[in-house]
């Protein structure tokens, strides 16, 4: 791709900006107002990082309770979701998730996320979250491999 054909920032608005960027990124980033209704308000379109499906438009926001938002997350992820829903505006914190994707497949993701309460009054969850899946994958290769190893090594005569 020429640098030609890489609009630069003058000739786009900041949102237009920021939301190609993020795409660009790996990262999934992500605005959830939890107050006084909760909504995804910007999910990034970064490939095979779709947690809730994909805006219809840009700048809308997706109305979703917090049911259908738990029931993407892996119930075993359940607690650390609900943790990150209940941070006290002003705060942050590091989270790993696991959600079920619209294919079918799980997503690993790993990141930041702070609360943060704006002039109107709402609170948002705000988020950068990086996709781990393939790392989870390996690691749970590796503890595998480690347990029949020592298994072989404790049963040998």
């Amino acid at each position: 791709m020429s640098d030609s054909a890489i609009p630069s920032s003058a000739d786009m608005p900041d949102s237009e900006w920021f939301e190609q960027m993020a795409s660009s990124s790996g990262m999934m980033f992500f605005v959830l107002r939890v107050h006084p209704d909760v909504a995804l308000e910007f999910v990034n379109n970064a490939p095979g990082t779709v947690l809730l499906g994909d805006r219809t438009e840009p700048g809308s926001a997706t109305e979703l309770d917090a049911e259908s938002l738990l029931g993407q997350i892996d119930p075993d992820y359940a607690d650390r979701l609900a943790d990150v829903l209940a941070l006290p505006p002003g705060t942050d914190t590091e989270v790993e998730l696991k959600w079920n994707r619209l294919d079918g497949r799980s997503t690993y993701g790993r990141g930041s996320v702070r609360s943060r309460q704006r002039g109107d009054g709402s609170v948002v969850i705000e988020g950068a979250l990086a996709d781990i899946t393939e790392l989870h994958d390996a690691e749970t290769l590796l503890k595998r491999s480690e347990k029949r190893s020592r298994l072989l090594a404790e049963n040998a005569w």
